[in-house]
């Protein structure tokens, strides 16, 4: 039976990207359980639910998954699987690029038709309707802006007229572990941040008001951006991310001072002048 490299290490091999830290994943027809029977391998069952588990071989381990297909409620971003075959399987991935298999034993590498020519002009585009697969997976808007970031790419327009269509399903659909998640993986954070407040779709995710004044400029808008991702549970960032000390005071100064905050946005007349100084006095002190 046929197993296959999948998706990014593909990607970045023929981008010229390949590094000893892309991951190589795998894909064939055999189920999760199927693969646990085999006795020269230890098998992780994360996500079999979903046709995916995780595959040891000694010092080594790989995401393995099952050629499928995936179909959606409207009100959900999890699909129901049923097994598919290679062309089901390219069609139903996030984007062109990260659209390839190829067979290890016979040498034949199958795409997307723009695979090559996206991976060469570094275009991310929905592999069929975007309006339909973001809407389906809103998170699927997320990566778009993940691959645009770390990968120096484009979105191809009407993958971005989707995006920025959907993304208001973002906070209905996606959970904020596995908004969390996902975001742990950003190499560079700050061009995420950048392209998603430049397309309008930053404050559709993430609600705090970026004008505010009570945190230091430098570091302003990934402070915000940190305390919006966790509502103030620090737990969930340390267990996630690499942040220093004074990013974690900070976040968690927000919501200490959240009443305090709140009066300094609301708070206009001339009376009030000399009360939000010594407030944005205090706050600033704080988070020095």
């Amino acid at each position: 039976m046929p197993l296959y490299i999948a998706g990014g290490f593909l990607r970045d091999y023929f981008s010229g990207n390949q590094s000893s830290k892309s991951d190589i994943d795998l894909a064939s027809e055999i189920t999760p359980k199927e693969i646990e029977l085999l006795s020269d391998v230890q098998v992780y069952m994360r996500g079999s639910q979903f046709g995916s588990c995780i595959v040891s071989t000694g010092s080594n381990a790989y995401d393995h998954t099952i050629l499928r297909a995936e179909s959606y409620e409207a009100t959900s971003r999890l699909p129901d699987i049923v097994n598919g075959d290679i062309y089901t399987d390219l069609y139903r991935r996030d984007s062109t690029i990260n659209s390839a298999l190829y067979d290890i034993k016979e040498g034949i590498l199958y795409t997307h038709p723009k695979f090559f020519s996206d991976v060469d002009k570094s275009i991310i585009r929905s592999t069929s309707n975007p309006f339909i697969t973001r809407f389906e997976d809103p998170l699927r808007i997320i990566r778009d802006f993940i691959f645009a970031s770390d990968y120096l790419c484009d979105i191809h327009w009407l993958t971005l007229l989707a995006d920025k269509f959907l993304a208001k399903h973002i906070q209905d659909k996606v959970p904020k572990e596995r908004l969390t998640a996902e975001i742990s993986k950003i190499r560079y954070i700050n061009m995420f941040i950048c392209k998603l407040k430049k397309t309008g779709i930053y404050n559709k995710v993430f609600s705090f008001d970026m004008r505010s004044p009570f945190v230091y400029k430098p570091y302003r808008d990934g402070l915000l951006f940190w305390a919006e991702l966790c509502k103030g549970n620090l737990d969930l960032l340390r267990s996630n991310f690499t942040l220093s000390k004074k990013i974690l005071k900070g976040v968690s100064e927000l919501y200490r001072y959240e009443d305090k905050i709140s009066f300094l946005r609301s708070s206009t007349t001339e009376d009030n002048y000399l009360h939000k100084q010594y407030l944005l006095r205090c706050l600033r002190d704080d988070l020095s």
